[in-house]
């Protein structure tokens, strides 16, 4: 003898506003999860040294204002052997418009404190100290970066991040 489906149903589930309730439901989970698709994406670095403490990231795109101390994620505009331009990069903001940066052999400071440790890629790159050291007040559009750990290619070597590259801000999720 063959049932049919409301049979099977909970008799909560067999009233006409039920279906509509869950269609409804269903409709508002879709978009919502739609919307925070289009604002957030996930971020993995694939660095076999990690130049953080971190190596996935919730990148919110909607957020590109990036305080002192915490993660941005960015684009970098021309090639950084290994890397093609375009690759993204997450790292720390170190400076933003205005502040003094000083990078030396042996540290970097912003507004004299330190941020970073010694140049310890010089020897990988095959330049001189003198080739990255400066001093320079961050312009307007652009940030300083650096990783967290001293091995990190950053700001240190190749200079500052426009802000028309940030791709958003990062939080650390791994």
């Amino acid at each position: 003898m063959s049932k049919g489906l409301s049979a099977w149903l909970h008799p909560k589930a067999r009233r006409p506003g039920f279906l509509l309730a869950t269609l409804g439901i269903a409709l508002v989970m879709f978009i919502g999860v739609g919307a925070f698709a289009k604002r957030f994406q996930i971020g993995i670095s694939d660095e076999e040294v990690q130049s953080l403490s971190h190596s996935w990231f919730l990148i919110d795109t909607k957020n590109q204002t990036v305080p002192v101390g915490e993660y941005v994620v960015f684009r970098i505009n021309r090639d950084l052997p290994p890397w093609p331009a375009g690759s993204r990069f997450v790292k720390k903001v170190a400076a933003v418009e205005g502040d003094v940066v000083v990078v030396s052999q042996h540290a970097t400071t912003v507004n004299g404190e330190v941020v970073a440790g010694p140049l310890d890629l010089l020897t990988v790159l095959g330049k001189p100290a003198t080739a990255f050291e400066r001093s320079e007040r961050v312009g307007a559009s652009d940030v300083f970066v650096v990783g967290e750990n001293a091995h990190s290619y950053d700001s240190r070597y190749w200079g500052n991040v426009g802000v028309g590259q940030i791709i958003g801000r990062g939080y650390p999720l791994w």
